[in-house]
Formats: C-alpha cells, structure tokens, sequence
C-alpha cells in the first residue's frame, strides 16, 4: 500500500483534483517599512487515490511522521510568500484520514511571512 510518493493516476489522464481549505487563526506582526505580516493558519487538503483503497469499515488515522513521509502530498505552494514552516512543537502537527474508497484528508498547521 506504501510507495515512494508517486502522483496518484486514477486510471485517467486529467489533473488530480485536490480540495483546500484552511481556517486562519490569526494575523500579525505588520510591518509598514518592509510590507509584510505573518499568518497563522490550519491548512487542509484532501484527494482521491485509488491506490490507497482499503477493506476497513472505518478510516485510517496517520499520524506518524515516517509513514507521512512515504505518502504522496500535493506540492502546495504560497505565492508571496517570503517564508513558511510547517510546525513541529515536540511532533509534527498534522492529521491524514484515508477512507475505505481511498480518499485522503490531510490537516497541518502552517505559519507564514507574507
């Protein structure tokens, strides 16, 4: 079921849809002279992979780091953006649900200098 990251096909030749939403939790730190400011959000993302498909009745939580990290994410970029971390305060701070039909929902926070 796990791989080295390769772009979920589908058995189609369109883009992968990808679904985000995020929830910003905060603003600040605006700085006039340099015209920038910070943003605290909860980013999420999910898609279909087929590949990930299970006979669970109910969903897989990943929560660990290393098999994280042999999962396909989309790479999501912030135009902008002069920084952004992905935080990690004692763990990584993140969420994936894979459903049963191999749909995956990914949460983390993100902190950004825009």
């Amino acid at each position: 079921m796990l791989r080295d990251k390769p772009m979920p096909r589908n058995g189609q030749k369109t883009p992968l849809q990808v679904y985000v939403g995020f929830y910003v939790e905060s603003l600040g730190n605006f700085q006039a002279t340099e015209m920038t400011f910070d943003m605290d959000m909860y980013l999420y993302m999910s898609w279909q992979d087929d590949t990930m498909k299970h006979n669970g009745s109910e969903h897989v939580l990943v929560n660990d780091k290393d098999i994280l990290d042999k999962i396909w994410l989309p790479d999501l970029y912030f135009a902008n953006a002069r920084s952004a971390y992905f935080h990690k305060v004692t763990v990584y701070n993140f969420n994936m649900f894979i459903s049963p039909q191999g749909t995956i929902s990914y949460g983390t926070r993100v902190t950004l200098n825009l």
